[in-house]
């Protein structure tokens, strides 16, 4: 009898969980999203508002072009055949992963400007301002001489194939592009931090090579500061004009045994004439906003390893792009009141202040690399036709390290989108793309197979092929939708 009993009572336990489980399913978006609350460490912000320029004629924000967002939503969608989380999209990173065929500077110009107007594709009532900015060429030929410092994560996590035997693979592309007049120091951080290298002459390709191929990860946890012996020995070997850098590579750690961010901030921001920069591999734990801000407060940039692609991007296709051009830059958009009745910032959320209006942060600014362009796109709502905007730009020119100043009008002649250059087009393609992943409020009338069609009509220029990357993700983004 009391067997009958217990019998019954788990029949009936049995249906009521699986109609509790009929009336909540669990919701695949949340699973994901909680694994990513872990994993892909972002923090989470809200779009750029519309502002009405009566109150808010202005809008200055600092420049930045890491590319880290962009190869991490790469891998997702192409790897792993899944959308990434809205806080990983952040378009200002999506736009400028690629080239643009911007004018150069002459001579003496730190950074060149340019600009246009078009109607907006994806939506037909406003317009749609690009703001673009070119680095001077002049160190992709003839570049300063460069005092490096590798500070290489070698903790256990650091084993995996695509953490630090990509970066290896990423740090012979390095040394392959050293000059006898260029030194580089390897640091390693585990347990204890180690010095590989110290100030090696960049001919030595042998010895450079060999330290390189030799990392091998530790399985120890680190509690010794490698950052605070990279700065020591890379101020050793200072180059006065010279580009003192280091490059910080880990998947998580990128504290390297400071006691805390505030810690790591303040003596990185205390090395004015060193430049930082972090790269982040793996495909968890990477605390992105964390080695963002690092690079930020170091006059850096923030690169994501997903692959030898992006070793290759920037080691080799971009390698000018670590000479810095212009220092601590920003801009200021003044809007033209009668022309322009309000507009919208696309991107570069995180590179606001406090009072969410104006964004520029007091404490960093960006850079500007030789030859690297910049762009930022306005989604804008007209009265007329006219000057929309006058574009202010400045920084510290290293040509001269002088005070750079340069101002630059925008007109909106009503051309229509279709008439714009193939960088309009192709920059307001990205936007709409992250704007779909982000399920964006502001998205508008757009779909995955019109972004596509605007891609590839302005792909022509394409020096290595990461727009045709971009096609593929489009591509897949539909497939995944659907």
């Amino acid at each position: 009898m009391y067997k009958s009993l217990f019998v019954i009572f788990i029949l009936l336990l049995a249906g009521a969980c699986s109609k509790e489980f009929e009336s909540a399913p669990i919701q695949e978006e949340d699973w994901y999203s909680d694994v990513y609350e872990i994993h892909e460490n972002y923090t989470d912000f809200e779009e750029n508002p519309f502002l009405l320029v009566h109150e808010h004629p202005s809008s200055k924000f600092w420049i930045d072009a890491d590319g880290a967002s962009f190869a991490k939503c790469r891998r997702l969608l192409l790897e792993e055949n899944q959308f990434s989380p809205a806080r990983i999209v952040m378009t200002e990173e999506f736009i400028n992963y690629f080239n643009y065929d911007y004018e150069d500077p002459v001579e003496d110009q730190a950074v060149a400007i340019n600009g246009e107007v078009s109607d907006c594709p994806w939506e037909s009532e406003h317009r749609l301002l690009r703001v673009g900015l070119k680095g001077n060429t002049i160190y992709q030929e003839t570049p300063p001489a460069s005092n490096i410092v590798l500070l290489v994560d070698v903790t256990g996590s650091m084993a995996d194939e695509n953490r630090l035997p990509l970066l290896k693979k990423a740090f012979r592309l390095l040394a392959k592009n050293l000059r006898k007049v260029d030194k580089i120091t390897i640091v390693t951080y585990t347990e204890s931090c180690q010095i590989v290298l110290n100030g090696e002459n960049g001919e030595n390709k042998e010895s450079i090579y060999q330290a390189i191929d030799n990392l091998e990860a530790d399985y120890t946890m680190s509690d010794d500061s490698g950052l605070e012996k990279a700065f020591e020995l890379v101020n050793r070997n200072i180059i006065e004009g010279g580009n003192n850098r280091i490059v910080l590579a880990s998947d998580h750690n990128f504290l390297a045994g400071m006691g805390d961010i505030d810690q790591a901030l303040q003596l990185i921001s205390e090395n004015e004439d060193v430049f930082f920069s972090v790269i982040g591999v793996g495909t968890d734990n990477a605390s992105a906003t964390m080695m963002e801000r690092l690079a930020d407060a170091g006059n850096g940039n923030f690169e994501y390893l997903a692959d030898e692609e992006d070793a290759r991007k920037l080691f080799e296709h971009e390698f000018g792009s670590l000479f810095v051009v212009a220092k601590d830059a920003q801009v200021r958009i003044d809007f033209n009141e009668e022309v322009v009745k309000k507009y919208r910032l696309i991107g570069f959320e995180h590179r606001r202040n406090f009072s969410g209006l104006n964004y520029a942060n007091e404490d960093y600014a960006g850079e500007i690399g030789s030859g690297q362009t910049i762009t930022a796109l306005f989604q804008i709502e007209t009265l007329s036709q006219g000057v929309v905007c006058e574009v202010e730009f400045e920084c510290e020119s290293m040509l001269d390290h002088g005070k750079y100043q340069v101002e630059y009008e925008i007109l909106d002649e009503g051309m229509i989108f279709g008439e714009a250059s193939s960088s309009h087009r192709f920059a307001a393609s990205v936007a709409s793309f992250t704007m779909m992943l982000r399920e964006s409020q502001y998205k508008g009338n757009t779909d995955f197979n019109k972004i596509y069609n605007w891609a590839q009509q302005s792909s022509d220029y394409d020096p290595f092929g990461y727009k045709n990357q971009f096609l593929r993700m489009i591509q897949k983004a539909e497939q995944l939708s659907n």
